[in-house]
């Protein structure tokens, strides 16, 4: 469970990109902004990248557990929520020599997602683990790059991404 702290600090960090700019954000500015101790922001993180990552995870442990309890097709809205929330993040991410990291937490948590929802496919149940597992890491893969394509545009447009994400997992999964 998300502490308070760490929730405050992401919800913080949002508001200071939307502001400042992802670059221009240091821990001492988050913690300033976010009226906590640096000895606090190091005793949840080592830094702003896993700060992210964790956030990350976060959310797509929660999408992965709605898609479980309500069906996949119901959680791909979630990821678009998701998404839209992280978006002056990924945009203003995308400017900097960290976009790769970036780049790579988005992309496992697209892993995750994929997996989770393929998880009693017949693709899966059908497929040799190896073939299953690079099936998962392509698609993933092949989601962050529309994302970082997305955040190109003027305004990104999640849901429409997510369609093609549905058209996929409908022809994988044999529904």
């Amino acid at each position: 469970m998300a502490s308070k702290a760490k929730t405050s600090l992401i919800n913080t960090f949002l508001d200071l990109v939307e502001r400042e700019g992802y670059k221009k954000i240091t821990v001492t500015s988050l913690v300033e902004s976010c009226g906590i101790s640096r000895q606090t922001f190091y005793y949840h993180f080592d830094d702003i990248h896993e700060m992210i990552e964790w956030a990350f995870n976060e959310e797509t442990d929660k999408i992965c557990k709605a898609g479980a309890d309500e069906g996949w097709k119901d959680s791909a809205q979630r990821f678009v929520s998701f998404l839209n929330r992280y978006d002056g993040f990924l945009r203003s991410s995308m400017k900097t020599e960290d976009f790769i990291i970036i780049y790579n937490i988005l992309c496992g948590c697209f892993k995750k997602y994929i997996a989770s929802c393929l998880e009693n496919s017949a693709s899966k149940k059908n497929t040799a683990k190896n073939d299953y597992e690079i099936l998962v890491n392509c698609i993933a893969a092949s989601m962050a790059g529309l994302v970082a394509r997305e955040i190109q545009k003027e305004e990104s447009n999640y849901s429409e991404l997510f369609k093609s994400v549905i058209a996929t997992a409908k022809l994988l999964s044999q529904e």
